[in-house]
């Protein structure tokens, strides 16, 4: 249900700047459970997010595929190689 909930979400969205001349482009970044885990816990240990974001995210990450998205890997990737992959969407 989340997953749908989060599809029409973005197709509001889309509907709505559809109004205008933009050439729109639906991304979601995947990315591993242990590399997603690794990424959530350096936020953790900087105190911007709390402990139980790691499970909370880890059990929605099978959601992501059942969007009408482009879907970008960027499991150990920069954020420089993250941004060639989204300009090249």
């Amino acid at each position: 249900m989340l997953g749908y909930a989060w599809q029409s979400i973005i197709d509001k969205i889309i509907s709505n700047l559809e109004l205008y001349e933009y050439n729109i482009v639906s991304i979601s970044f995947i990315t591993s459970e242990e590399d997603l885990s690794r990424k959530l816990q350096k936020d953790i240990d900087l105190g911007i997010r709390n402990k139980d974001i790691i499970l909370r995210s880890i059990s929605r990450l099978s959601l992501y595929k059942n969007l009408n998205t482009i879907k970008i890997n960027i499991e150990d990737k920069s954020i420089e190689e993250i941004m060639d992959l989204i300009l090249n969407c």
